[in-house]
């Protein structure tokens, strides 16, 4: 599994920042849930991807979070190949 933080990529950039965003976005393409005003959350499966699914996970609608899960026998460092990220290199 991979995560970074979503917000404050305005102010101090994460490294890949487009690549999180794009993970965002899609997992908001999915099954999108919440509970109460403090927690959503987001979740799609990938298909023909190393990436088996996305996360995003957000609190107090300020501080979001992306993440990948793998395919099981995935072993990083290997470049992955996103279908939904259009900025890849």
């Amino acid at each position: 599994m991979g995560a970074e933080r979503t917000y404050g990529n305005d102010v101090v950039p994460t490294t890949d920042a487009s690549m999180w965003r794009a993970v965002a976005d899609e997992a908001l393409g999915g099954t999108v849930g919440s509970r109460g005003d403090v927690f959503r959350y987001a979740f799609n499966t990938v298909a023909k991807s190393a990436c088996a699914a996305v996360v995003w996970l957000e609190y107090w609608e300020v501080y979001g979070f992306a993440a990948m899960i793998f395919q099981p026998g995935f072993s990083p460092p290997q470049r992955v190949s996103l279908p939904f990220w259009k900025d890849q290199p």
